[in-house]
């Protein structure tokens, strides 16, 4: 796609065989050429991963994808979106522009954006796409972002960076590691502005994240429909304390939930108890956030055991920002073993040396149904099968 001359016959095909399966789609378009057939296909698995992952791209149907990767390691909306909400008016840099699914987002929440890409022909297709996505606050920068920062005079009121975590074909969780090196940079960003984001792996420690930044103002750790997408680091070299606040989004089908602590509220003893009327479950976010002490306390619960992270209460709370369950029955492991009146159920693990398929294997349950098990261990460190039912809040 030299100089984006975009050939609308070979457009019109991809948006026409948007629904069409992309390996079986080179069979049929044999009147193109092979270079085309490559376009056409590309392009329409990109559009199909975006269908999902970036509605509102897919729906502008002359938006163009650089490749199926770019799509891949773009933003989603629900993240970008959340991400957008943390800024508000001025001016944001954003780094590392890629497809442009952050930038495009940012453009709504703030004047003006900087979308820096070093990559000529991707920076070429940002710009035409946002162009057809009406974002006029968008300037490309087609340069290096670390040399185009250092080299500027002005100072902005965001920065936004999404720093590669691959080197040598595998997967550094590291900020160290990171390309640009996290660690080495930061102090040359917050001289160009005054609030850093910094988007890093789903898989870093919270408290490294913690120990090693000076400026750290909030971390942000992003879930969607159960799956930990993102964490985001805060920095602002005005607002920033020793104890840092630790924010838990989640969102699923039809609700989102959200809780903010810190580590010193984190540091009081819940209570602990036998299992009583209903079992509270945490989700993903609060489970790696590792806040558990702070929302037993903030939602008067009990811990079932210190590492087992399931809560009881006789009382329904519904605003709990987890899933919450009804126990219809206590079992010990070998009888669970021995039923057979359970033949369907979903089943969960908390601190218990089997896992799922090993239980699966045991029991003859099958997956599915209206029951749930969650096996753990209790204070005594002896193992406790939970029969639930799920409370629909």
């Amino acid at each position: 796609m030299k100089n984006l001359r975009i050939d609308l016959k070979l457009h019109q095909e991809v948006i026409k065989s948007s629904d069409y399966d992309p390996f079986k789609l080179s069979l049929i378009l044999r009147k193109y050429t092979p270079e085309d057939r490559s376009y056409i296909v590309n392009q329409v698995n990109a559009r199909q991963k975006a269908k999902i992952k970036i509605p509102e791209f897919y729906t502008q149907e002359k938006v163009v994808y650089p490749s199926l990767l770019s799509v891949e390691q773009a933003s989603s909306s629900s993240t970008a979106r959340y991400k957008a909400e943390l800024v508000k008016d001025g001016t944001l840099i954003d780094m590392t522009g890629g497809l442009g699914v952050d930038s495009f987002f940012f453009s709504q929440s703030v004047s003006k954006v900087l979308y820096i890409e070093k990559d000529k022909d991707i920076a070429e297709i940002a710009l035409y796409n946002f162009r057809v996505l009406n974002a006029r606050n968008i300037e490309i920068i087609n340069d290096d972002s670390l040399n185009y920062i250092k080299n500027i005079s002005d100072k902005f009121n965001y920065i936004y960076l999404d720093p590669s975590r691959r080197f040598e074909d595998r997967r550094v969780f590291k900020l160290e590691d990171s390309v640009p090196n996290v660690m080495e940079i930061v102090p040359i960003l917050l001289e160009k502005a005054e609030k850093i984001i910094i988007k890093v792996s789903p898989l870093i420690d919270i408290t490294y994240i913690l120990h090693h930044f000076k400026h750290l103002f909030q971390v942000h750790i992003v879930a969607v429909n159960q799956e930990c997408k993102e964490i985001l680091i805060l920095l602002d070299d005005k607002k920033y304390t020793q104890d840092t606040d630790i924010v838990t989004w989640s969102k699923e089908v039809n609700r989102t939930h959200s809780f903010i602590s810190n580590m010193k509220e984190n540091e009081e003893e819940c209570d602990y108890s036998a299992p009583l009327r209903y079992i509270y479950d945490p989700n993903v976010s609060l489970r790696k956030s590792g806040l558990f002490n702070a929302v037993g306390k903030r939602f008067h619960l009990k811990k079932l055991a210190p590492n087992s992270h399931l809560y009881t209460n006789n009382e329904l709370n519904t605003l709990f920002p987890g899933r919450i369950f009804k126990i219809l029955d206590v079992k010990q492991w070998k009888d669970l073993v021995k039923d057979k009146t359970i033949r369907k159920a979903n089943i969960a693990t908390r601190n218990f040396r089997l896992k799922v398929k090993e239980i699966r294997q045991k029991t003859g349950i099958c997956e599915g149904g209206d029951t749930y098990i969650f096996c753990t261990t209790d204070l005594d460190n002896k193992k406790k099968i939970l029969v639930t039912e799920k409370v629909n809040c």
